[in-house]
């Protein structure tokens, strides 16, 4: 489907931002959709009986049921998403570590090819710690009573 990306986006920044969309899309929206459709239907049916604020039923219920999903997806998409946004540079991209690891293969320079792969581990290594952080933060703020 890049070919098909090339065609609607063309060359350049729109291209790699909507092929990463597109590829994360379907993994984030089915783990939640999952993770969602393991709401203890008990606790849904409690909070009926006590005419709990739809606000309260969301985030403690549902929220909290669904966030091991939301969090797992996460944690799936930010691998991908490197991957993604490399590939997705290499190929249609102007500009990027994608697009710089092009050029370095093309002029045969191995040592700044392996110097930009290890930069894409570094982001991704990165990017996971900064999630842990969120997570751990954002699970303290949506759960306290």
């Amino acid at each position: 489907w890049l070919a098909l990306a090339i065609f609607w986006w063309g060359v350049g920044f729109t291209s790699p931002v909507n092929i990463v969309f597109l590829t994360l899309f379907p993994i984030f929206t089915i783990n939640i959709a999952e993770g969602v459709r393991n709401v203890d239907k008990k606790l849904v049916e409690m909070a009926r009986i006590y005419k709990l604020p739809r606000d309260i039923v969301l985030r403690k219920i549902y929220l909290s049921s669904a966030f091991p999903f939301i969090v797992s997806s996460m944690r799936v998409g930010i691998g991908i998403m490197w991957k993604s946004v490399a590939v997705a540079e290499f190929m249609v991209g102007t500009s990027g570590i994608g697009r710089a690891i092009s050029d370095a293969k093309y002029s045969i320079n191995i040592e700044r090819v392996f110097a930009y792969t290890l930069i894409l581990i570094i982001l991704g290594i990165l990017t996971e710690k900064l999630l842990d952080l969120i997570v751990r933060r954002g699970s303290r703020y949506a759960f306290k009573n």
